[in-house]
């Protein structure tokens, strides 16, 4: 019996012993995500109510479940119709430290989102428009961060141009201080045509929508034509991107139509699956 117990707690030993050095299981290094850029429309410069155009903006998000998604033109009377989205979505940068409310902001999703930092950087001084939005977020339950600003340059050629230049030099900044897969979304006020889209990729960056493997499942044109109430076109060049550098692969990308998306705004969302990985 004695020698039965003392082999019975040497296997208990060795059980133990084993199950002890076995190591956890490797934390993913890499992450798909969707990120999304609308320009909303600010009331106050047309469209109507933003409460008059908010369902469908919700039954956008609640749709397409974007991780981030970077808003232009929030202002005061969006961020109330914000209230309405599923809990998990959270709104940074929504305010200056005045109390200002932020034209140019985010909402993420934390529930597959940390948020680990965030700031503003102004393009026009105490602007709640002209700036460059920021945040570095990690993709939960994984090893991956990435940095994503926002911006909404002027819309004339000139200003769009300064401050174009200027984002430029403010993301490049941020980007070697984290050292992060960076995305850039926002209202550039830039067709693919133009100078300052064209100073993007000379910086470096690439557009999600003409990246080496990316599907396009809809090309249009993320501008209505005749503004608020226009048309949708193909072909005239889009003025919203999502731009990236660093460790990121782009699966898909699209400019939705649907689901009343047209009446929300001036502008059409965009928006891109992506892989990022941890920057070596």
């Amino acid at each position: 019996m004695k020698r039965i117990l003392a082999v019975l707690l040497s296997l208990c030993i060795l059980t133990a012993v084993f199950t002890a050095c076995q190591s956890e299981p490797p934390v993913p290094t890499s992450a798909e995500i969707k990120v999304m850029s609308w320009n909303l429309l600010n009331p106050s410069w047309g469209g109507g109510p933003a409460d008059m155009r908010s369902a469908p903006f919700l039954l956008t998000i609640e749709n397409e479940h974007p991780d981030v998604l970077g808003v232009q033109e929030a202002s005061s009377p969006w961020h109330e119709e914000f209230k309405a989205l599923p809990e998990h979505y959270v709104p940074v940068n929504d305010a200056r430290e005045d109390g200002k409310a932020m034209m140019t902001a985010f909402l993420y999703n934390r529930d597959t989102l940390t948020l680990i930092e965030n700031g503003i950087e102004d393009l026009d001084p105490d602007s709640n428009i002209r700036v460059v939005s920021w945040a570095v977020f990690e993709v939960k339950n994984t090893a991956v961060r990435f940095l994503i600003t926002n911006t909404h340059p002027d819309s004339r050629e000139t200003q769009c141009l300064l401050h174009t230049e200027k984002q430029l030099k403010i993301v490049e900044k941020l980007r070697k201080e984290k050292g992060l897969p960076l995305f850039s979304v926002g209202d550039f006020n830039a067709v693919e045509s133009s100078k300052a889209y064209k100073l993007h990729i000379l910086d470096g960056f690439t557009d999600c929508k003409y990246a080496d493997g990316v599907e396009v499942v809809q090309d249009i044109d993320s501008y209505l034509q005749g503004d608020y109430g226009g048309r949708i076109t193909t072909g005239r060049g889009s003025r919203d991107h999502i731009f990236f550098k660093g460790n990121v692969s782009p699966m898909f990308f699209t400019t939705l139509s649907e689901n009343g998306v047209t009446t929300v705004s001036d502008h059409l969302p965009v928006t891109a699956v992506v892989t990022v990985g941890s920057e070596e």
